[in-house]
């Protein structure tokens, strides 16, 4: 047995890391003698989180994309948005252009399956990404592979290519598993996929933070700040960062507690610093483990992150999320409905009020934090159990095909 996996071409990030390593520990459970081949941009950061993988190893893309960047000080923000929508376009077309790796062809021909590990990468604010997996995925089915998308957040997507490759590629999979329903249900309905071959199963990452909670609360305020272009803080961030930073400031004073930095993504602990007024002080952990044990110290978390969220409910550990950008609206709206609308609230950066909120907030999830710790842990199992369940369900719909083609 081969079992190709399309997991984060890059382990720079401890919430794709922790994602990746539930989906390889779960497929080696299932099938303990096939070989696990990962595609990958870094095999050295592959080997180092699993060494029993096999790496498929692509190119870097060339560096077409990032002119937004370069302009961000001296242009309009409606301006940069016309030029993100014309690079979107070109990530589109130009790959389509380009001939496929010729390594990643070989591992698809000779794999029984391909995987898609945990990802948010099918919405529109990874247009160019989401069109090149979809492609890959629709080669998978046409050369009778069978696949399965795991822990998948999808949309939002209104990108008009980006949904006509949706519609022509996704209903062919042969199951979804989403990390939240409240949003990708109706998309995927939309796109035609049948809805007996999707299944809500929250986050692959709850187990792995699950299995290394606290027998017992924090006392501490976790804090994770995520800035970047699909979060919408790009330009916002500096008008915002001392009304939260006093809010936090406020409450970790009043209940002499302290504040815990929580950096998932590579870039974190910079915006972290910078709202702590501690630049070049916050230390980004080099594993799960290690990202684990500073949301242990926490009673309740402030989350700019997706995964800071999951990490925090896994746990049992109440979370304030902070968005702005629909993309983070989507995410944090799925995950609240996952953990049954309990121990997580949604903030908006953009509300005038947002310091008062934030602070209120924050005391409300201190004083409930206690009484809401099971209900969150139970919320944890049973994603957990769905996940596991569908996993199973991929496994024997495979086997079946194996009985049956011998």
């Amino acid at each position: 047995m081969q079992i190709l996996i399309q997991a984060a071409d890059v382990f720079n990030n401890i919430g794709d890391v922790s994602m990746q390593l539930v989906v390889m520990e779960r497929l080696r459970k299932l099938w303990p003698d096939a070989s696990l081949h990962v595609i990958t941009r870094e095999p050295n950061h592959l080997a180092k989180y699993a060494p029993y993988t096999i790496p498929v190893k692509i190119s870097e893309p060339p560096q077409w994309f990032g002119l937004r960047n370069l302009l961000r000080k001296w242009i309009s923000d409606k301006k940069r948005q016309n030029l993100v929508t014309l690079e979107n376009n070109l990530k589109i077309f130009i790959p389509s252009k380009i001939k496929p790796n010729k390594a990643l062809l070989a591992a698809l021909k000779q794999s029984d399956v391909l995987v898609f590990g945990g990802s948010g990468a099918i919405c529109d604010d990874f247009v160019g990404l989401a069109v090149r997996r979809l492609d890959f995925l629709e080669k998978a089915i046409n050369a009778g592979k069978k696949t399965a998308m795991f822990g998948q957040g999808i949309g939002p997507a209104k990108h008009p290519e980006l949904i006509k490759r949706m519609k022509a590629v996704l209903p062919k999979v042969d199951i979804i598993c989403l990390r939240e329903g409240h949003n990708a249900l109706p998309l995927l309905s939309s796109c035609g996929v049948d809805m007996a071959k999707v299944v809500t199963t929250g986050d692959d990452a709850i187990e792995l933070a699950y299995s290394k909670r606290a027998d017992t609360l924090g006392e501490n305020i976790g804090v994770c700040i995520r800035i970047a272009r699909y979060s919408g803080l790009e330009s916002g961030f500096s008008t915002i960062k001392e009304d939260i930073y006093t809010a936090l400031q406020a409450v970790a004073n009043r209940h002499k507690i302290s504040i815990v930095p929580i950096p998932v993504g590579p870039n974190d602990h910079f915006s972290i610093g910078d709202l702590l007024k501690k630049p070049n002080s916050v230390q980004q952990p080099e594993t799960p483990e290690r990202l684990f044990n500073e949301v242990r110290r926490c009673r309740v978390s402030v989350v700019g992150s997706h995964h800071a969220g999951v990490y925090a409910l896994s746990q049992g550990i109440p979370v304030i999320c902070l968005a702005k950008s629909l993309h983070y609206v989507y995410k944090f709206s799925g995950l609240a409905e996952q953990f049954n609308n309990i121990g997580c609230e949604v903030l908006s950066y953009d509300d005038p009020q947002l310091k008062e909120k934030l602070e209120i907030a924050l005391e409300n999830a201190l004083q409930n934090a206690q009484e809401n710790r099971q209900k969150l842990l139970q919320s944890a199992q049973t994603q957990i159990q769905a996940g596991i369940n569908a996993y199973h369900k991929f496994y024997e719909l495979v086997e079946n095909k194996v009985t049956h083609s011998k």
